[in-house]
This record gives C-alpha cells, structure tokens and sequence, in this order.
C-alpha cells in the first residue's frame, strides 16, 4: 500500500516540475477578470468567505449529478459551493488554459447567497 502512495507523491512532483511552477492561491494572488456569477447552493455548505477573499475552484469528477462540477472552497477548504451548471463548461475550458481562482465580490443573506469572480492568475514577476 505505501508504495502506491509513493508512486503517487512522485507522479504528482513531476507533473507540477513539468508545469514550470506550482500554483498556490492565497490572500495575495492576483489575477484578471474573465466572468462573475453566483454561488450555486450556498445555502447548503458551511464554509464561511467574505469580500475580497480568494477562493479555490476544484472540478469534482465524480458528481453523479453533473460531469462538469467545479466546487468552490474557501482558503481552509471548506465548500461553499458550485459554479453555476450554466458556466461550469466554460470554467473548465478555461481551466485548461490557465491557473484560475476566485474572488469574492458580495456575500447576502446570512451567506446564503455568495457572489463571485473567475480570475486568471497573473504570476509576480520577479525583479
């Protein structure tokens, strides 16, 4: 069984080497605007964001409702959410062309209805 783990981690380092850089979203990660939308079933999931946080966009393969799924989570990874059925193919379209993530633009109602922006990672450039 530790060997498949192990087999996995090396997988995984050489693919994101190949890649030129690891992408890690934070409070600081910048990036340009390419659509906004709301939250899908933000009523239904615990995790909490505000205003201007970052949140990550991870597709969920297995979802027997819809193939396309991308889940929202905060920074602690905790869902808050869906992308829209209605932008999920374009997201992920876009998400094989670039690091995406979103932002927070509004949270209503008790977090019930969360509004958010997809951004396209802009690298810091280095001096």
């Amino acid at each position: 069984m530790y060997w498949v783990i192990i087999f996995v981690v090396i997988v995984m380092i050489i693919w994101f080497a190949s890649r030129g850089e690891v992408f890690i979203v934070d409070e600081n990660t910048k990036g340009e605007k390419i659509m906004d939308f709301q939250v899908a079933g933000a009523r239904h999931y615990s995790g909490k964001v505000k205003p201007m946080d970052n949140v990550l966009l991870i597709p969920e393969l297995n979802n027997i409702y819809d193939e396309n799924a991308i889940e929202i989570l905060n920074l602690s990874r905790k869902q808050i959410g869906y992308v829209p059925k209605t932008h999920n193919k374009k997201v992920l379209k876009e998400m094989d062309r670039a690091d995406v993530f979103g932002k927070v633009i509004a949270v209503y109602s008790r977090s019930s209805e969360i509004h958010v922006e997809i951004l396209k990672h802009i690298p810091n450039k280095l001096s």
